[in-house]
């Protein structure tokens, strides 16, 4: 590999980038939308850390080839950049595959019931029901007997001072 193959390569990466996101600095650009983005990056991207730490590493090799004259890459630098570009060209880079997840959530239909919600195994639903004892004292025997009304729906709470008036007077 020579220096010309990876600056051309890096060109087209760049040039593309700049397309496709309308910006002036490519790479740079693709690399801060990375970090805005690292939140879902680290989520939904496994290969998050190495496309960022690779793709800034690329970088810095164009910087010093270009402006120092000095170039120190390796074919796997190459390599991996070529892959990257294929991946921008099928839409399987990072940040694509960030905007797919984010629109496949957006998309998911929110459920609207008027019903309450049924509860799952491990609550249990209380509702509020009045009970009354009555005492019936028989002829043979003293028993008490505890008679139960129906269960009635919920109502409104009676205000604090409705609470107090049926405490004092009944």
């Amino acid at each position: 590999m020579h220096d010309r193959d990876f600056l051309s390569l890096y060109i087209k990466v760049d040039k593309f980038i700049k397309d496709a996101y309308s910006s002036n600095e490519g790479v740079s650009e693709y690399i801060r939308q990375m970090e805005i983005n690292c939140g879902k990056g680290y989520t939904y991207v496994q290969s998050w850390r190495n496309d960022y730490i690779e793709l800034k590493r690329v970088r810095w090799l164009r910087n010093q080839l270009v402006h120092d004259d000095i170039f120190e890459g390796e074919e796997e630098d190459y390599d991996w950049l070529e892959n990257f570009y294929n991946r921008l060209f099928t839409a399987d880079d990072p940040l694509s595959r960030i905007r797919k997840v984010s629109q496949t959530i957006q998309r998911k239909p929110v459920q609207q019931t008027t019903q309450p919600p049924k509860p799952s195994t491990n609550q249990q639903l209380y509702r509020k029901t009045e009970t009354w004892y009555g005492y019936n004292w028989h002829s043979k025997s003293n028993l008490e007997y505890v008679q139960f009304k129906e269960e009635i729906p919920p109502q409104k709470r009676p205000s604090l001072w409705e609470r107090i008036i049926r405490f004092f007077f009944g």
